[in-house]
Formats: structure tokens, C-alpha cells, sequence
């Protein structure tokens, strides 16, 4: 396992996108989090971070998923109502943690709040793996959007991505579920 101290180094992007204002990069995080060990967290199941020219200050979020489910020594989800199973966020990373050779692991990144988009959902009547591997395509999706240049990251977008994760959810719910 790396020590808190040793540089977190740049590494080939798993996407590249044209986005509206200048290249951007998107790389996976699992990388970094599984060299790091595998104590993510008993919750986690995606994380991408994304790179990109959306705000002046920031460029760097983090979109991800966990799941909202009961875990053994992690304290209760904070769930916006008992039915819900999984979790969407993005977050802007804290402009002094970007990622750079000699920079922070992705466990010592600080957080921008309040985050720029939430989003809680029911995977039912999914089974707990099939509602985990949703939630991660949903992501994976988000960040193709983004690679697209179609959406930002940037809490500007928040209601943009309200309306975009609800109709993308729901039809990928419904193919699912008939399956």
C-alpha cells in the first residue's frame, strides 16, 4: 500500500473528450484506488475523474456512485427517503488537490461544497449486483455526455443533469427490469 506521501503520477486517460471549451481529459479513479489498496469503502462503486476547462477557479470532479445500502462499522446512509438504494454525485475537487505528478492520493482530496449534482434512486426490483452494475452504467454514460461536450460537470449544469439522469435511469431501469 502507498504511503499518504508518495505521489499520485498521471496516467494515460481511459476517455478523451473534444469539449466546448478545449481538450479535456477523463480517467478512470478505480486505478488509483486499487493500487492504493482495497479499502474503498464497503459503499463504493465507481468513481471517474474528470478534467476539463468548465470552471475558472477548478478543473477537476469527481463522479461517482455508491451504494446506500447497510454496511457493517459505516454509519447510515443519509437518505432522502427510506426507498432509495444508490447514490449519483458529482464533485468538484478542491483546486489545491488536483491531480499531478507529486500531487494527493484520490483519498486525500478535499471536496468543493456543496457538491455540483446528487442524485438518490430505487434500483428495484434489481438484485443488489445488477442495481450496482446501473448505477456504474449510468456514470460511465454521464461521462460520456461530458466527453461529448453535450454537459459540464460545473453546478451550472445541475438542472440539466437533474433531467438527463432521471430520463437516462428510468429507461435503463426498464430495460433491466424486463430482462
Amino acid at each position: 500500500m502507498k504511503s499518504a506521501d508518495e505521489p499520485v503520477q498521471r496516467r494515460d486517460p481511459d476517455k478523451w473528450g473534444k469539449i466546448r471549451m478545449g481538450p479535456g481529459r477523463i480517467v478512470s479513479v478505480e486505478a488509483w484506488l486499487l493500487a492504493e489498496g482495497p479499502d474503498q469503502g464497503p459503499a463504493h462503486i465507481v468513481s471517474w475523474l474528470v478534467e476539463g476547462p468548465f470552471h475558472p477557479v477548478w478543473s477537476q470532479w469527481v463522479i461517482g456512485a455508491v451504494d446506500l445500502r447497510e454496511h457493517d462499522g459505516v454509519a447510515p446512509a443519509n437518505k432522502g427517503c427510506e426507498l432509495v438504494t444508490h447514490e449519483i454525485v458529482i464533485c468538484a475537487i478542491h483546486p489545491d488537490d488536483t491531480i499531478n505528478p507529486g500531487g494527493k492520493s484520490p483519498k486525500q482530496w478535499r471536496w468543493l461544497t456543496p457538491v455540483d449534482f446528487a442524485f438518490q434512486f430505487a434500483a428495484v426490483p434489481l438484485a443488489d449486483a445488477a442495481a450496482d452494475a446501473l448505477a456504474a452504467d449510468v456514470v460511465e454514460r454521464m461521462v460520456d455526455v461530458i466527453c461529448a461536450g453535450k454537459m459540464s460537470p460545473d453546478s451550472d449544469y445541475r438542472r440539466r443533469w437533474q433531467r438527463w439522469t432521471v430520463r437516462r435511469f428510468s429507461e435503463m431501469l426498464d430495460e433491466r427490469a424486463a430482462q
